[in-house]
């Protein structure tokens, strides 16, 4: 077993170092299909002399937005390779800011953006370095702004796509993967100026959904719907079981960091609807989560998302909140596996604490994803969200039987239902519970 080979990639124009390139009627540079001379311009070139790598994408806490993604990389540039004042540079005049780059891990990708800066350590014993900092295009779409315009009543996911060809963003369309929306937005008027990346989270907070940048710096708007249990679902353990990988490091979080027993949401041009737990206020007293200004068709949309918020958040939960995982010591199959996790897949934790007593078995959806890599070592720390309610799922052993969800209360108007609600293996139909 072996550390993952990691690779990182910038895009040079090699033309301007004098490369050959595809050449039109040329009998062997004109060649269709060349793979040794290909047309001019940027590309993606794998580098040399790097130190260390890091990476972070995501979120720290699940119920806020997600983050630009940030890397760094280190290279040992004692003989100037990546200096841009010297002519013998590896790629003179090409050593500047905004520059793509990707880094890959045994051939996953886990980051792509832009270099943002190249910074420069010089020490007198000849020990230097050349530092680029970078992020994903979550750094561009802050740097854009909206010209007023009005929008119609459309689905969230029509809204941002609307948003996102407009002439002032142009955003490919081949770089989106946009689930369909389920929430109308209201019509309303974006305002000269208005900044891009908050209006587009401005979308997503109000459909109640993720957007986040993955690592081959799509744009991704998961509608949450459904929580997704893959076929081979990546399990991380302390026991050495079979299929399942083990782990250094776990914190696990019982507390009040996420409990929130008042949720207030508002409409633009709406009234705030609040929803209260009194016997979580009562016993832990009032703790506040609100949105103000969303775009949702009415307040009674509004209404039925300050509920589900309090419903997930009303009580302290139990949450396995990270684990940090070391690649040395693992097979290809199982760093590949590690390295192909995404934002918002879903894993699963077991847990004994100490190996006393019985196991914490927990699933959970990945927010954050953090690597440290250096010459001899790769370790991946995964931030979560905990999963409370898990789906039915068609055909599963596990997810797939049916029970049938009696509530001891529902409000029609509200679409609100007691936490008190029980499972029961009965005759009696009253409704199937297949996922929030």
């Amino acid at each position: 077993m072996a550390i993952p080979l990691t690779k990182v990639f910038i895009a040079f124009d090699l033309s301007a170092q004098g490369a050959e390139f595809f050449t039109l009627d040329d009998p062997i540079k004109g060649l269709l299909d060349n793979i040794v001379y290909t047309l001019p311009g940027e590309t993606f070139v794998e580098v040399d002399f790097v130190k260390s790598v890091s990476v972070n994408r995501g979120k720290s806490r699940q119920l806020e937005g997600f983050q630009a993604g940030q890397a760094t990389v280190v290279f040992d540039n004692r003989a100037r390779s990546y200096d841009p004042f010297y002519s013998g540079s590896l790629y003179p005049g090409q050593i500047v800011p905004k520059k793509k780059i990707q880094i890959t891990s045994n051939d996953n990708v886990v980051f792509t953006g832009v270099i943002d800066d190249w910074n420069y350590s010089y020490d007198v014993s000849g020990q230097s370095e050349a530092i680029i900092t970078c992020s994903d295009n979550f750094s561009y779409f802050s740097n854009l702004f909206l010209e007023q315009y009005t929008n119609s009543v459309q689905l969230s996911s029509e809204r941002l796509n609307t948003v996102l060809s407009k002439s002032e963003v142009n955003y490919p369309s081949a770089d989106r993967i946009i689930d369909i929306g389920n929430e109308t937005l209201q019509s309303d008027t974006v305002n000269q100026g208005t900044n891009v990346l908050s209006y587009i989270q401005l979308v997503a907070q109000s459909e109640d959904a993720n957007l986040f940048m993955n690592s081959a710096n799509d744009l991704v708007f998961d509608n949450a719907n459904l929580f997704l249990f893959p076929d081979q679902l990546v399990k991380f353990t302390d026991d050495q079981s079979v299929d399942s990988i083990p782990y250094q490091e776990i914190e696990v979080i019982y507390g009040t960091e996420n409990l929130y027993n008042r949720v207030s949401i508002s409409n633009a041009n709406g009234e705030a609807q609040v929803a209260d737990d009194v016997t979580s206020q009562n016993t832990y007293g009032i703790s506040t989560f609100s949105q103000d200004n969303l775009l949702l068709a009415d307040d009674l949309d509004a209404n039925r998302l300050a509920n589900k918020i309090l419903q997930y958040n009303k009580d302290p939960e139990l949450r396995i909140n990270s684990v940090s995982v070391m690649l040395n010591d693992l097979s290809e199959t199982q760093q590949n596996e590690l390295t192909a996790l995404e934002l918002t897949d879903t894993i699963r934790v077991v847990f004994t604490p100490n190996q006393v007593g019985s196991s914490i078995d927990r699933f959970a959806e990945v927010i954050g994803i953090e690597h440290q890599i250096d010459v001899d070592t790769h370790r991946i720390k995964y931030t979560f969200k905990s999963i409370i309610d898990n789906p039915f799922i068609l055909d599963n052993t596990t997810y797939g039987r049916l029970a049938i969800y009696a509530p001891a209360s529902y409000d029609d108007a509200s679409y609100t239902y007691d936490s008190s609600s029980a499972l029961y293996d009965s005759a009696v139909t009253i409704g199937y519970k297949l996922g929030y």
